[in-house]
């Protein structure tokens, strides 16, 4: 997904207890790219060659000090989290922060919900787990979402605060 790249050394005497290991490693270091200091990348290794170990995404989140800057007094905050399935059978857990402008009755943070549920669980269905984590780390997704967010009520801030890989196909 993001080229064969140096992620981490870990120590092992044998290569088997390597396998199924958690990898992280944020975005920034990832791709080069600083604005991606925040996004957290989750890795697991699949198959272990001489002394290279191969992983498969297994998820992504925001730092929570990302997130809690953009939290404040007077606003509410609109978690959701929902499950959504990829055209290539991944099976994952999304979960989404949005802050309005100013606090909002429970009908519009309903009705933003369901919107932002509609959106993710049909740009999923269209799309493989390369290009939907893609869209995530790019800007599509959260602009898109925020642009139809606005049309309910303005928003502050809104970002994928976290994608988690439930199942994979074939397992």
């Amino acid at each position: 997904m993001f080229g064969r790249k140096l992620i981490a050394e870990t120590p092992s005497t044998d290569p088997n207890f390597i396998i199924g290991r958690n990898v992280f490693t944020t975005l920034m270091d990832l791709t080069g790219n600083k604005n991606g200091y925040y996004m957290k990348l989750r890795f697991v290794v699949n198959s272990v060659e001489n002394k290279n170990a191969y992983t498969d995404f297994n998820g992504l989140e925001c730092i929570r000090e990302y997130l809690t800057r953009f939290v404040r007094k007077r606003s509410d905050k609109i978690e959701s989290v929902f499950y959504a399935e990829t055209k290539d059978g991944f099976k994952l857990q999304i979960n989404t922060l949005t802050i309005p402008l100013r606090k909002v009755d429970a009908g519009t943070k309903t009705q933003m919900r369901k919107l932002l549920v509609d959106y993710f669980i049909s740009e999923a269905e269209k799309s493989s787990i390369e290009q939907f984590v893609k869209n995530v780390l790019g800007e599509k997704y959260r602009t898109e979402s925020r642009a139809m967010l606005n049309k309910i009520y303005p928003t502050k801030f809104h970002e994928v605060a976290k994608v988690e890989v439930i199942k994979r196909p074939g397992k």
